[in-house]
């Protein structure tokens, strides 16, 4: 039988026992405890990371009973990386597989909001607000994003994503001695993937590279079935056109009924 697990920013980890009366107090510690079907839920509160990640997922569900992580209300939970001091809000690691992630407000992290690289699969990623990712000054080569995925089997479904990537020149007193800064950072970055469906996401002020970047390192792993349907894209990145830029070989790909505004 499934399990509801709640967290809470004034529970505790040692004394609590995870009912809503008595809430552990992480994140982590609730994901950690985990089987197939259960529901960590995160009532409304601050969560503030300085190093690290928020979470680091490596506990499985199964194909038809995901662990879910979510907020008990959308935006409620808060999930801060203090100023770009924690790298990840989550980053999937060998065994994070059929997991959800949903209703977190994302932001601050110096790297990425939702990290899988080639680890975990079988990811939903469904409304959430993340913003503010990778806004420091670095000639770093590389990207800094709201969603990396190098994986398969993807939803990422009625996110907002806004206010990614690092400082161009003259911004916050950033003086980079590359340009970098103009085509790095990316709302959702998709490499060598299979079976990803990105709908109903609103994106703007992704202005450090695109919206959605699919590219392959390699250039020997095309993606395949990639949909990216019904979504709404805002403002421009003065130095690259467009908002979805497709990089690397595709097959069986449906690129429709998006709505792009102002590219």
């Amino acid at each position: 039988m499934a399990d509801n697990i709640y967290i809470s920013d004034s529970g505790s980890d040692s004394t609590g026992n995870g009912s809503l009366g008595n809430p552990y107090a992480t994140p982590q510690h609730g994901y950690d405890l985990a089987n197939p079907g259960d529901s960590v839920i995160c009532l409304d509160g601050l969560w503030t990371f300085s190093s690290g990640n928020a979470l680091t997922l490596d506990n499985a569900g199964t194909s038809g009973n995901y662990i879910t992580i979510k907020a008990q209300n959308r935006g409620g939970a808060i999930l801060d990386g203090d100023n770009n001091g924690a790298d990840y809000a989550f980053q999937f690691i060998s065994g994070g597989n059929y997991v959800r992630i949903e209703g977190f407000e994302i932001r601050n992290f110096a790297n990425e909001g939702i990290f899988s690289n080639a680890t975990g699969h079988h990811i939903e990623i469904v409304n959430n607000h993340i913003h503010d990712i990778g806004r420091l000054c670095t000639d770093d080569s590389g990207g800094l994003d709201a969603i990396f995925m190098r994986t398969h089997d993807v939803l990422i479904d009625g996110n907002l994503i806004h206010d990614i990537g690092r400082f161009a020149d003259g911004e916050s007193s950033c003086n980079p001695a590359t340009e970098n800064y103009k085509n790095h950072d990316h709302g959702i970055y998709i490499a060598e993937c299979q079976t990803v469906t990105v709908t109903n996401n609103i994106f703007y002020n992704c202005n450090r590279g695109w919206a959605i970047h699919l590219y392959d390192s390699s250039q020997v792993n095309p993606s395949t079935d990639i949909n990216i349907r019904n979504n709404t894209f805002a403002y421009e990145n003065q130095w690259n056109a467009g908002h979805i830029l497709l990089a690397q070989d595709l097959t069986d790909c449906d690129i429709s009924n998006n709505i792009f505004y102002d590219p």
